[in-house]
Order: structure tokens, then C-alpha cells, then sequence
């Protein structure tokens, strides 16, 4: 499997799907990789185990031209363990990482930033060149 989805703003996210189970509710586990530079740096991160449903992104993918029809107000695409959040609103995109380390920490990332009517093109563009196995 060598299918990968990148959303390059304003985060740079790629989605590097590992496996597929086609079942009653198709699904595919990714590593998602994040990578965000900022005024002192670059932030990285990584996740090996992040879990979809194909109809997560289906559903993004509505909501996102919803968005810029201006019938939404906010299109989420969130994975099957509400780890990863990626939020597109009119104003902003925002995007949360929730991570369990151990049984009593956990880290969380939140990234915000605005955005324009051509960046949210720009993902849904992206969204609709990746090619859907599961759309006959």
C-alpha cells in the first residue's frame, strides 16, 4: 500500500495509509505525520496507529464544499479515537492532537491558524485528487 494523503496547509499533514479493512464500514490506519514551522522552530509529530473511517472522509469532503458555499460552519475530519481533530471553519483552521503516553499523562497539541476562501480550495482540492478505493 503506497496511498498517501497530504493537506499541505496550513499544517503540512500527510496521512500514509498502512492497511485497509474492507468491511460493512471500509476503514484504513495511517501514519500521520505533522510537520509545522513557527517563529523559534519546526514542530514534528508522528503517529503510527491513527484509524478512519472512509467515511470520515467522505464526510469531510462534503462538508468542506458545504463550507465554501457558506451552508456549514465548520467541517472536522477526526479519526476513529478522537486523537487527531482537524477543524476547518471560515476563519481559521485548527488542528488537535490528543496522545495517551502512559496511564496517567497524556499530551495534547493545539495549532491554530486563519485562513482564506483559497486555502480551504486548496484542501478540498487535495481531498478530491487523492484517489478513494472504496468509491466504485
Amino acid at each position: 500500500m503506497n496511498e498517501e494523503l497530504i493537506l499541505h496547509y496550513p499544517f503540512n499533514i500527510s496521512f500514509n495509509i498502512q492497511e485497509i479493512v474492507d468491511t460493512f464500514e471500509s476503514s484504513f490506519r495511517s501514519i500521520i505525520n505533522v510537520k509545522h514551522t513557527h517563529s523559534t522552530g519546526t514542530f514534528t509529530y508522528s503517529a503510527s496507529d491513527i484509524w478512519f473511517h472512509t467515511s470520515n472522509i467522505d464526510n469531510f469532503t462534503k462538508e468542506l464544499k458545504k463550507l465554501l458555499l457558506g451552508e456549514v460552519d465548520v467541517a472536522t475530519l477526526q479519526d476513529m479515537s478522537h486523537y487527531f481533530s482537524y477543524h476547518i471553519k471560515h476563519e481559521s483552521i485548527q488542528l488537535e492532537i490528543y496522545e495517551p503516553s502512559s496511564n496517567t499523562s497524556t499530551v495534547t497539541l493545539s495549532l491554530e491558524q486563519e485562513t482564506t476562501f483559497e486555502a480551504i480550495q486548496t484542501n478540498l482540492e487535495y481531498l478530491n485528487n487523492f484517489p478513494k478505493w472504496w468509491s466504485a
